[in-house]
């Protein structure tokens, strides 16, 4: 099995795909920005707002694929200097990556950059595909970028894009949330203007990642659920 390095793997997402990895008997390790001693996997301290160039000097000679998670959340009030940072956090960061990649004698077999399906923007009644183009709000835009900057990566190199719907699990990702504003009684309104939402529980997740890498797929594809809620 393959030698992954993931970046931005300490997270929900990271952590369910890199356990889901060793199981398959692969390895993996880790680029964050801060180590965390309870998780079983190899971590490597890289913070890509603190460096320039070839990524902290950071080898990846040795493994089969590398998978980009970066990003700060969302999920926070969109202050001007949290929205500098979600651009920063991904954009940059890919660029970053990618540089390590371009840069490598001996590249991976793949590259699986991360992007979500605010690509598309927000509609009540249109439907989207991956042939879809983007929209025009400030995630459209983040995610346009964030991809254009996945592309820069050297041609020999299997991309994988996959667009991220909203993800759901018991341990985390936008459940908990969603979960505390019920508790709380915060009011919304799933069926409001602009409200439906395309989503994906991450074992799904995780098994379409996998899905993509075993059939050789390359470009862009949408990992969701049938029906938006």
């Amino acid at each position: 099995m393959y030698k992954f390095i993931i970046a931005g793997g300490s997270g929900f997402i990271g952590k369910h795909i890199s356990d889901a990895i060793e199981k398959r008997g692969g390895n993996v390790t880790i680029l964050t920005r801060r180590v965390d001693p309870s998780l079983p996997f190899k971590q490597i301290p890289w913070d890509p707002s603190q460096e320039s160039g070839n990524g902290n000097g950071i080898d990846i000679q040795g493994f089969d694929a590398v998978v980009n998670l970066s990003g700060a959340s969302i999920a926070k009030r969109w202050t001007k200097r949290h929205k500098k940072e979600m651009e920063n956090s991904r954009i940059d960061s890919t660029l970053k990556i990618v540089d390590m990649i371009n840069g490598a004698e001996r590249k991976p077999r793949f590259f699986i950059s991360a992007s979500a399906i605010g690509y598309y923007g927000n509609s009540e009644n249109e439907k989207f595909d991956e042939s879809s183009g983007p929209g025009n709000d400030f995630l459209s835009n983040l995610a346009r970028e964030w991809e254009g900057a996945a592309r820069r990566v050297n041609k020999d190199v299997r991309l994988i894009i996959p667009r991220f719907g909203v993800v759901l699990g018991k341990d985390g990702g936008a459940l908990p949330q969603l979960m505390r504003a019920v508790n709380q009684r915060v009011s919304f309104n799933l069926k409001g203007r602009n409200s439906w939402k395309s989503w994906v529980h991450i074992d799904d997740l995780v098994s379409s990642l996998f899905f993509l890498m075993d059939i050789d797929y390359a470009g862009v594809y949408n990992c969701v659920a049938p029906n938006p809620v």
